[in-house]
């Protein structure tokens, strides 16, 4: 599988996310901070420890999304991540909109970070679209609607890529279909057995009822001991 715009997903967060937590661990100054930020701000973090702290859980955060979008280049089922990281660029775009404009951090991160961030954003969601034409997951096949948790579970890596690609031509994938089938015969044998079982239930109350309204008959006399005599 070649490029995609998941791997572009990748960058900057990916590059940026480990230099700066290994900066906050050791507490120095960067040589590049002063393109990104201002000299208050950095002497700000470098003297507070709860800054540093929620500075290097955003920066770890940040390294595990990026890492989530080269997962989804190779699992491109994994739709729920897409969704994620596509809620979450847009947020951290507003985010550092907002710090550029209150001067806590300088343009290229303020303005250059946000739309970068909103760029992959809607890229994300063109790609989830099949590139903005239909053709995505459940466009052309409603039938679908993401409800094929089974597939990630029941077939290898192969077998996935090969349904997927039914999905995006708007097939009915042969592992949906044979489910399909399957649950049809399943559900003509349950009928069979329900009919069964009634028909022998309704004979089995007929016998009953039957035998209630009948009147019990005496068993016969015994039989006579030979040689014995007959009352008169």
């Amino acid at each position: 599988m070649g490029f995609s715009v998941y791997l572009l997903g990748f960058l900057p967060w990916g590059v940026l996310s480990p230099l700066n937590i290994i900066k906050l661990q050791l507490n120095t100054v960067s040589p590049m901070a002063h393109i990104f930020v201002p000299k208050e701000t950095e002497q700000c973090q470098a003297a507070c420890g709860i800054a540093r702290m929620w500075a290097t859980l955003f920066w770890s955060l940040q390294f595990i999304s990026a890492l989530s979008f080269v997962f989804v280049h190779y699992h491109r089922e994994q739709t729920g991540l897409v969704y994620m990281g596509i809620a979450a660029k847009l947020v951290v775009g507003v985010l550092l909109l907002k710090a550029y404009l209150t001067g806590v951090i300088n343009w290229p991160i303020g303005l250059g970070g946000a739309c970068f961030d909103w760029t992959l954003a809607l890229l994300f969601a063109l790609e989830l679209r099949g590139g903005g034409g239909g053709g995505g997951y459940g466009s052309s096949a409603p039938w679908a609607n993401g409800r094929l948790s089974f597939m990630e579970e029941e077939l290898s890596s192969q077998q996935l890529r090969k349904e997927r690609l039914s999905l995006r031509n708007g097939e009915l994938p042969a592992s949906i279909s044979d489910r399909m089938s399957g649950r049809e015969e399943d559900a003509e044998i349950q009928r069979a057995s329900r009919s069964s079982f009634q028909a022998g239930t309704d004979k089995f109350k007929s016998i009953l009822e039957e035998q209630s309204q009948t009147p019990p008959s005496l068993p016969p006399p015994p039989p006579s001991p030979p040689g014995a005599k007959k009352e008169q």
